[in-house]
Formats: structure tokens, sequence, C-alpha cells
């Protein structure tokens, strides 16, 4: 009950053959009720007159399955990703998926922006480089490099920042 609680969603994964719609409605009593639910009726190939389709009372966060014969596997798919409320993401776009990552490009952005703020401010350049340091530390942590000083010193060489 803990992890649901946790959970921004909920798969809720059943054998239409096995249960009634009482005891699905039973058990989705028992979830969080702040959760997203998304109910899923699975072995409908063993069902051959279909009648899972007037046993259970379809909502718009129920489905119907066969995970055996990859029957309506791309509409669960579909679902999923629905529910997630993600913008729509094209070919050429850069998708972080690894929330290591997301962090570091956080403190890279959060970085990058007291530098310009510092530039902006007229702020001296040593104060300024303690932000490129933490920029360059935080881009590290994804490529795996740590920068050093060498980086710092050569930034300064070619770029004319602000007295």
């Amino acid at each position: 009950m803990e992890k649901l609680r946790e959970a921004h969603l909920i798969l809720y994964l059943f054998d239409v053959n096995e249960l009634s719609q009482a005891e699905l409605e039973n058990d989705i009593l028992k979830l969080p009720k702040d959760k997203y639910i998304l109910q899923i009726g699975n072995k409908i190939d063993r069902d051959e007159n279909e009648n899972y389709r007037s046993k259970f009372k379809l909502t718009q966060d129920s489905l119907f399955i066969s995970s055996k014969e990859n029957l309506y596997i791309d509409t669960l798919k579909n679902a999923l990703v629905k529910s997630l409320h993600l913008p729509d993401v094209q070919i050429h776009d850069t998708v972080v998926t690894n929330i290591r990552h997301v962090h570091a490009l956080q403190n890279v952005k959060t970085s990058i922006e007291n530098i310009q703020r510092g530039i902006e401010m007229g702020i001296t350049t040593d104060l300024i480089a303690s932000d490129i340091r933490h920029a360059l530390h935080h881009m590290g942590e994804i490529t795996g490099e740590i920068t050093n000083d060498e980086i710092l010193g050569n930034i300064f060489s070619k770029f004319c920042i602000g007295k």
C-alpha cells in the first residue's frame, strides 16, 4: 500500500475470466483515490464469446488486452503515454531519461543563470568563475569528466567578461 501511495499511476491488471464486476469495483475502492488508475482486463483471447464486453462496465480508464496473443497492446501503450501528459516528442528532440542527468542539467541551468546575472550586475570575474566551475562540475556528472582549472583558464583566455 505504501508503494501505491507513492505511485503516480496504478495499473490494475485483472483476468476477465476470473474476476466479476463486483470484485473489480471492490478492489478499485481499496486503492488510493487521488491516483490515476488504469484498469486492464487481460486474457480476452480465452473468452471466445467476448462476454467480457458485457460483463464489465467500460470506463475511460479501462481497456481489454490479450498479452498472450498481443491483442490491443498498442492501445495499452498509447494509454500509458497519454497518462503521463507529456508534450509531443519529435524525432529530432533530445529526451533525457536518466533522473540523475535531469538533476545535473537543472543544476547547470541554475549555474548559467547565475553567471548571466553576475555578468549583467558587473560582479568580479573571480565570483563568476565560481559559478562557471559549478556548471562545469555538473556537466561532468553527465559526461563522466570532472573539469579542472585548465578548462576554466581556457574559457577566460578566449572570452572577455566585463570588468
